[in-house]
């Protein structure tokens, strides 16, 4: 069984924010800004993994997770006077949208990255100790100078 991702966790999020739109005005603002708290907690999540192997994969992730992070949070500020009024923007909406767009996408990404450096043949230079390309060339010209 795969194991549950941060990106797959800010689908859901993003996911839950496109079902608000559907619901009534008090329920759709509760639900817009828990799948804010879900995005942007899943960001920072994959952020601290980006942190721990930056690779291209992982800053895109963590772009896209904290870009639909604010996304749907501009939902929630536009869903706000649905509450008073009874009616709001239909941006609203579109923005829980696109902000699920981008997230699937960040979630298909590494997959895309992985499919390319095989058809491509890339795997990457060598390890050396556990780092790897240039580094890992100034490590073998100190290693043989001392």
């Amino acid at each position: 069984m795969e194991r549950v991702t941060p990106t797959r966790a800010a689908a859901a999020a993003a996911g839950l924010a496109v079902l608000a739109g559907a619901l009534p005005p008090a329920l759709a603002m509760y639900l817009t800004v828990v799948a804010t708290a879900g995005l942007l907690g899943a960001a920072f999540a994959v952020y601290l993994a980006a942190v721990d192997r930056p690779d291209a994969a992982a800053l895109v992730e963590s772009a896209a997770c904290a870009t639909a992070g604010m996304l749907v949070l501009a939902d929630a500020a536009l869903r706000f006077p649905e509450l008073l009024s009874g009616g709001g923007p239909p941006a609203a909406g579109r923005l829980a949208q696109v902000a699920f767009g981008l997230v699937v996408a960040a979630a298909l990404t590494p997959a895309a990255v992985s499919a390319w450096r095989t058809a491509v043949g890339r795997t990457g230079a060598p390890a050396v100790d556990g780092v790897a390309g240039r580094s890992a060339r100034l490590w073998r010209r100190l290693v043989d100078a001392a």
